[in-house]
């Protein structure tokens, strides 16, 4: 079953092992494409901050269960690592 964009299976236990890692792979591939334009350290902040926090936190809300913290700190790894790659090409 799929309901606003996030596939939900027939059983609870399952959905975090459903749903966050398509939801990480999609964070990576999208940081990956704006890795490419080559942003200040402040506009790659603001890249994370509006366009993928959003989406991470409608699912965490969306989720009839609590959301793992290792799937969380995996979120933050991935954003970090962007904002430190574009800080480090900047000098």
């Amino acid at each position: 079953m799929r309901d606003s964009g996030v596939n939900i299976p027939p059983h609870l236990h399952q959905f975090c092992k459903m749903t966050f890692p398509s939801v990480i792979s999609k964070l990576k591939n999208d940081l990956l494409d704006w890795k490419n334009l080559h942003l200040a350290w402040l506009s790659c902040i603001a890249v994370v901050k509006t366009n993928d926090l959003p989406e991470t936190n409608y699912l965490c809300q969306l989720q009839p269960v609590w959301t793992p913290k290792t799937a969380l700190e995996e979120i933050q790894v991935v954003a970090a690592a962007f904002i430190q790659d574009s800080r480090g090409s900047s000098k």
